[in-house]
């Protein structure tokens, strides 16, 4: 409150004045949602605390997601843990593999002529709209050097909140072991 006072006397215009408010009320705003989503975290992480496969998810979450975005983004090349991460999305965060969850596909050019998304689409039974554009990264390799990779897979979740969910239970987590 000191502060926000200090700042609107600081303010010459009008204009300035609304955006400072606007700002303020959306900072406001946005804290509410984070403790909102905090708040759902600690009920499910009691509902959850006792399954192996939540831990399971979210330990995995915390060695291969994404933590520079405010999006809830996984990677991997296995497609064995990309479907258990799929499983555990729909388990765990209530999403449909067919309409909530995204894949896009992270793969070396020399690959290209193998289809790759058609085999994670077979693989994760997933449709044609739940992948994005396959993104061809750069290499100086001419040949394959493994015959079975098929590329990195990147699940994404829309929507800030299941990755609030996800850091929250990750610190969740490091309580729970930390304490015992």
């Amino acid at each position: 409150v000191e502060q926000e006072s200090r700042l609107f006397s600081k303010i010459a215009t009008r204009s300035d004045m609304g955006r400072a408010k606007g700002a303020i009320t959306n900072r406001r705003k946005r804290v509410e949602r984070e403790q909102v989503s905090y708040k759902y975290a600690e009920e499910k992480f009691e509902v959850f605390k006792e399954d192996p496969f939540f831990w399971f998810g979210v330990a995995l979450y915390w060695a291969e997601g994404a933590k520079k975005s405010s999006a809830f983004q996984f990677m991997n090349s296995d497609p064995k843990i990309i479907e258990l991460m799929t499983i555990w999305i729909e388990k765990f965060l209530g999403l449909d593999r067919n309409t909530n969850i995204f894949y896009r596909l992270y793969i070396h050019h020399v690959y290209s002529h193998e289809n790759c998304e058609d085999y994670w689409k077979k693989y994760l039974r997933i449709v044609q709209s739940q992948m994005k554009k396959t993104i061809f990264k750069p290499t100086n390799h001419l040949f394959k050097k493994n015959p079975e990779y098929k590329g990195c897979m990147r699940i994404e979740v829309s929507g800030i909140r299941y990755f609030q969910y996800i850091d929250s239970w990750q610190k969740m987590l490091a309580n729970k072991v930390k304490m015992g």
